[in-house]
């Protein structure tokens, strides 16, 4: 898995996907859906995989932009651990000929240790020395307030090197951000671009392939349900509507596709 890349160009920006990560699902669904029944849960994911031909997998793809002279990452995953002690993230730019000396941003979506485990190395150190890390203020204040994990904790020590933000501003020209709350309270979705070819990176506002067909149903890990659940049907609308390019961080690699409307939901159309 270390070292996978995806490299291509959408609205004039060279992107490339990392993969820290991919695995497949068990068949109950992954992650625990709280308010989902147990064979409706079953049979969604039975119909996804019977569709679409695959197994059901969750990835975690972290994206590299060109933005003008700014190179830019988003999220970082979880980082160094004792199978790799420098991260697959790290092997995945290595391959893909992108130093991290020559990172200027890190925009953080949220705070999650999948998210931002990989801002440093074992030691502390800034994985990007060069960078200015970013996160929206809600999100700072939420995790430094009270730190309860090692991810969480390391960003005390990156706080001259985060530069805190609302949600809705531009993080730079050709960088929009939309707030995206619920999963985690300060979460930030990004639009990438200027002309008609923007890419929406929506984070973690679903998980796996087969959500957007069930917006209702929600998992352990969001924080607030039901803000999670408005959210996402927001996101999803905004998605399908728009026709842009989706990027999402958990399904399986690259994590590109697009959203439509299926009914009174939407249907994930993965492309490459």
């Amino acid at each position: 898995m270390s070292g996978r890349f995806h490299r291509f160009q959408h609205g004039g920006i060279q992107y490339t996907v990392i993969c820290e990560l991919e695995r497949e699902v068990p068949p109950g669904g992954g992650p625990s859906f709280i308010n989902a029944p147990a064979e409706e849960l079953r049979a969604a994911v039975d119909r996804w995989v019977a569709e679409s031909g695959t197994p059901l997998k969750m990835a975690m793809n972290i994206l590299v932009a060109q933005v003008g002279d700014a190179m830019v990452v988003v999220d970082t995953g979880n980082g160094p651990n004792d199978d790799n002690a420098r991260s697959a993230m790290v092997d995945g730019l290595e391959a893909a000929g992108i130093d991290p000396a020559g990172v200027h941003l890190v925009i953080s979506t949220h705070g999650h240790g999948d998210h931002i485990g990989g801002n440093t190395d074992r030691a502390g150190n800034p994985t990007f020395p060069n960078a200015t890390y970013v996160m929206s203020e809600q999100e700072w204040q939420r995790l430094t307030a009270e730190p309860n994990d090692v991810a969480q904790r390391q960003l005390l020590g990156l706080a001259d090197r985060y530069r805190r933000m609302n949600p809705g501003d531009d993080v730079i020209p050709g960088i929009g951000t939309i707030p995206a709350p619920g999963h985690a309270e300060g979460m930030m979705a990004l639009v990438f671009g200027d002309g008609d070819d923007k890419l929406l990176h929506v984070a973690d506002t679903f998980h796996l392939a087969f959500q957007p067909g069930y917006p209702d149903w929600y998992i352990s890990f969001d924080g607030d349900p039901d803000q999670t659940v408005r959210t996402r049907r927001r996101l999803l609308a905004y998605a399908a509507e728009s026709g842009h390019l989706v990027m999402a961080y958990h399904t399986p690699f690259p994590g590109l596709g697009r959203i439509e409307v299926d009914g009174d939901a939407w249907r994930w159309h993965p492309v490459e």
